[in-house]
């Protein structure tokens, strides 16, 4: 039993969100806000919002195209109460292909292979795990990259957006500011048509597009991509927005 124990234990920790030995070595960090609204997060399409954040992942770690090195992935909800949330799960690369984790760990060093096994497995069952929310406040989502991209003015900043982008909040929710000045945005859009509209009408992710793509330029955001989830987007994403 001991032994069973030391060794979930271990696990644990070799997993662990690393952290920097110093903040300014951050060269891009990647902000992955993932609607859990119940028009987008729903258990029979689990195995598609699982394969999507793999999708995004193997870009990432793309050492031709991904993004510049040391590079951070935070994954924020996008929910009820979007802006007052906590994140999901972090990771963070070093500059040559090698994370650092926390201080329990000894900060020793591992490839870069164990991003992917993180962000596939652990973050992915913890993304997985979170609550279905009855409502989708983008707005306050938006607010909150914006909040967690400016602890790091340095680094290139990339938003990616798993959703249907389709936003239902309550208006009393207030909303801080919100900055995405030199982002560079990806959005996942959900491939289902959504009903619950008020005007009872199918409508699909895809064309809302121009809607938020001029909401993205005021924002101050320097490019846009939008994809459908289950197409082959993810060379698209490596070799076009990270590699810019």
């Amino acid at each position: 039993m001991k032994h069973s124990l030391l060794v979930l234990c271990t696990l644990l920790m070799a997993f662990s969100s690393p952290v920097l030995a110093k903040e300014k070595e951050l060269r891009s960090y990647v902000i992955v806000l993932f609607d859990f609204s119940n028009s987008h997060y729903r258990n029979e399409r689990h195995s598609i919002l699982r394969d999507s954040l793999s999708t995004l992942t193997a870009s990432i770690v793309d050492k031709k195209n991904g993004p510049r090195r040391p590079v951070m992935t935070t994954v924020l909800p996008i929910n009820e109460k979007s802006e007052a949330s906590k994140k999901v799960c972090e990771f963070t690369i070093l500059k040559k292909g090698l994370i650092r984790k926390p201080k329990e760990t000894k900060n020793k060093k591992v490839n870069s292979e164990h991003f992917e096994t993180y962000m596939t497995t652990l973050c992915a069952n913890n993304v997985l795990g979170m609550p279905t929310a009855y409502e989708t406040d983008i707005q306050g989502a938006l607010s909150l990259a914006g909040q967690f991209g400016h602890t790091h003015p340095k680094a290139q900043k990339y938003l990616a957006i798993f959703s249907d982008m389709f936003e239902w909040r309550d208006s009393r929710i207030p909303v801080t500011k919100k900055n995405l000045k030199g982002y560079k945005i990806l959005v996942v859009c959900s491939k289902d048509l959504n009903l619950e509209q008020s005007t009872n009408k199918p409508k699909l992710c895809m064309g809302q597009e121009s809607r938020w793509r001029q909401v993205f330029s005021q924002l101050g955001a320097s490019d846009t991509v939008f994809v459908r989830e289950g197409s082959d987007w993810g060379q698209q994403v490596a070799k076009g927005l990270f590699s810019k």
